[in-house]
C-alpha cells in the first residue's frame, strides 16, 4: 500500500510516545517489550497503539514487527475490554490485528 500524493502526513493527535517507539524501531528494528505479568496488560495495550500508528503510516515491515512482539506479550495476557474497541475502531476490517 502506497500514499498517491506527497503531501505531509500530521501526528497532532498521535501519543508521542508511539512516535518514540517507531523511531526505535527505524534505527534497531526491534521493540523494546516488557513481558513479565505485572506489566503485560499495559504492555499489550501499547502495543496495539503502535500498529495502529503504523497503519496510519503504511509502514507493513513495522506492523508485522509489532504483531510479533504482541504474540509473545500475550503469552503473559489477552487482551482486555479495553483493547477491543480501540482495535475495531481504528483498523480496517481486514487488519491482521
Amino acid at each position: 500500500m502506497s500514499r498517491d500524493d506527497h503531501s505531509p502526513i500530521t501526528l497532532e493527535e498521535d501519543d508521542p510516545n508511539d512516535f518514540h517507539l517507531y523511531m526505535h524501531w527505524l534505527y534497531t528494528t526491534t521493540l523494546p517489550t516488557k513481558t513479565e505479568p505485572k506489566a503485560a496488560r499495559a504492555e499489550l495495550g501499547r502495543l496495539i497503539r503502535a500498529y495502529i500508528f503504523g497503519d496510519k503510516l503504511l509502514d507493513n515491515s513495522y506492523k508485522n514487527g509489532v504483531i510479533v512482539a504482541a504474540i509473545e506479550t500475550m503469552h503473559e495476557c489477552s487482551p482486555n475490554a479495553d483493547h477491543v474497541p480501540l482495535v475495531y475502531k481504528a483498523t480496517a476490517p481486514d487488519a491482521p490485528l
